[in-house]
């Protein structure tokens, strides 16, 4: 798995050690998508999996974690409004 590859590059990297890995259950990630009506890519998945949850001082203060996945949609499509950006987001970035 390539994320293993790169989990050993972040704890050279002093971003993280092997017990801050907080990934999420399959469960989880399967109940996200049927919430969010959607089919996360692959790559999305494994990293939920690995990292869904938190891990160490990579990527601390991003919204890709598990917990802000539901709320990412609705500001995605407000800051495209705010932006007076003409196009919506793209269907599959939509919930059905």
């Amino acid at each position: 798995m390539y994320l293993e590859r790169f989990k050993k590059q972040l704890a050279v990297l002093k971003l993280v050690t092997p017990d801050q890995f907080k990934g999420c259950t399959d469960q989880e990630v399967w109940q996200l998508e049927q919430r969010l009506g959607v089919k996360l890519p692959q790559a999305y998945r494994e990293f939920l999996l690995l990292m869904g949850k938190g891990a160490g001082q990579f990527l601390q203060s991003s919204d890709c974690f598990y917990q802000h996945l539901p709320e990412l949609q609705t500001a995605a499509i407000e800051l495209l409004k705010e932006n007076h950006f003409p196009q919506p987001l793209p269907i599959e970035y939509t919930t059905h």
